[in-house]
């Protein structure tokens, strides 16, 4: 657990900022199926400045990329092996990973 006087490491605080930046996201969405328009700009607008905070993230090609590699390492994909290439690819891109769009990309390839 954690001393008082402990600081939040950096993954603990890019993880925070990943969820209040999801649900700024949501919210927005939500405003907006209702029409309003204020609220969604709002919530649009604070989900912009929380990714001024937040590590640039990979593109979607990158991703593939790295997916292709860490099959090829691993020699083929299968479902008994998803996690461990969803595992090995977020680790190689540390917080700048998108681990909905690692798992997407992956599943794509089975």
């Amino acid at each position: 657990s954690k001393g008082a006087g402990n600081s939040p490491s950096e993954d603990e605080i890019i993880n925070t900022l990943k969820k209040e930046q999801k649900k700024r996201a949501e919210a927005a969405e939500l405003y907006l199926k209702v029409n309003d328009e204020a609220r969604t700009r709002q919530e649009l607008y604070e989900k912009e400045v929380i990714a001024k905070y937040l590590p640039e993230t990979m593109d979607e090609a990158q991703l593939r990329s790295l997916v292709d590699q860490e099959i090829n390492k691993i020699g083929g994909l299968d479902n008994k092996n998803i996690g461990r290439v969803i595992g090995a690819v977020k680790q190689a891109c540390g917080p700048a990973a998108d681990g909905s769009l690692i798992a997407k990309i992956v599943k794509e390839r089975l």
